[in-house]
């Protein structure tokens, strides 16, 4: 019993770890994303105009490849 409520303590830090970095990452994402097009940088001071991030895809497979993956956070269900 001792080990089992060890091991979700432990489970839970881990939890909250990760909540915790995915939610900084959410912040700088959307905080880059703010002001509409943003110019990418090319190589010899060209500027090309992209649209601002998208939050969520209505694609699947899209919304896939946008996902952070975080070891042990059951990203495999997406």
């Amino acid at each position: 019993m001792r080990e089992q409520n060890r091991l979700m303590r432990q489970r839970q830090r881990d939890l909250e770890e990760q909540n915790t970095l995915l939610s900084r990452l959410l912040h700088e994402r959307n905080e880059r994303a703010k002001g509409g097009a943003v110019a990418l940088q090319l190589p010899g001071g060209c500027q090309q105009p992209r649209p601002p991030l998208i939050a969520l895809s209505l694609n699947p497979q899209a919304a896939v490849l946008s996902m952070p993956k975080v070891p042990h956070m059951g990203t495999e269900i997406w």
